[in-house]
């Protein structure tokens, strides 16, 4: 039985097509809320726990 390339090529775009497609909802789905920053460094945005308790500044603020 010999291979058919053309139908190789076929499958691969299948698969790439639909990994694209599946990570693509995965990154919408993990990115959660953006912080909204009025002095634009991320200085007045802090994080809370879902107690309301650990108030820490916002992580991207170091990143910048």
């Amino acid at each position: 039985m010999k291979p058919n390339p053309d139908k190789s090529k076929g499958e691969f775009a299948k698969l790439l097509t639909a990994a694209c497609v599946r990570r693509g909802f995965l990154e919408k789905l993990h990115s959660g809320i953006t912080p909204v920053t009025r002095t634009g460094d991320y200085s007045d945005v802090k994080v809370i726990d879902a107690e309301g308790r650990d108030e820490s500044p916002c992580p991207r603020r170091n990143n910048r």
